[in-house]
């Protein structure tokens, strides 16, 4: 019992840390990072009608163009937004909580898939190894934020999938459909 508390505390220090550098990294500039957040706004003011509403034109390209993004991230983003009332000069506040989230949930999904495989000391590892990720982070940076969705997404259906003796059959492939439909809907060039 002991030894779990302190792998939770361990798990949540490297969760943690991995949540406030990710942030940390994106509000170091005055501006957002990446050349993509016009085109992830765009897709968001459709969402919200508080923009030009029209899913397949981006008008934040230089000089407009077709838009072909999934808007699964687009769709949660907004959803926050809504929500919290994050408009305006807040939006990039959104942008960055919500990809820190789900950047900081693959170090999660990578720690729990890693200890069933293999042990909770390998599993800690794994989780700094991710915290630190250079290829998590860099897409970061350059606002490939449903990319990021899908990494999580990755590692937590292949947990589910090892968890299949501990569910019916109805429950698992629910949630295996749900998990698989959220790839396609986020960011189906990752599935592959």
């Amino acid at each position: 019992m002991h030894q779990a508390n302190k792998t939770h505390i361990v798990l949540l220090l490297i969760f943690t840390f991995s949540f406030c550098y990710r942030l940390l990294l994106m509000f170091r500039e005055g501006f957002p990072p990446g050349a993509d957040i016009g085109l992830h706004n765009s897709v968001i003011y459709s969402i919200t009608g508080s923009g030009p509403a029209d899913f397949f034109y981006n008008y934040y390209h230089i000089g407009g163009g077709v838009s072909l993004t999934f808007p699964g991230y687009h769709i949660f983003t907004s959803s926050v937004m809504l929500l919290t009332g994050m408009t305006g000069a807040y939006e990039y506040v959104a942008h960055a909580l919500v990809v820190a989230l789900f950047s900081s949930l693959t170090v999660l999904c990578a720690f729990l898939l890693t200890k069933k495989i293999w042990s909770t000391s390998a599993a800690c590892i794994v989780a700094v190894l991710v915290a630190i990720s250079r290829f998590d982070i860099e897409m970061i940076m350059w606002a490939g934020y449903p990319n990021v969705i899908t990494l999580m997404l990755i590692p937590l259906t292949f947990y589910l999938y090892l968890q299949r003796e501990r569910f019916s059959k109805l429950p698992f492939i629910a949630s295996t459909s749900i998990l698989v439909g959220s790839l396609f809907l986020t960011h189906s060039l990752s599935v592959g």
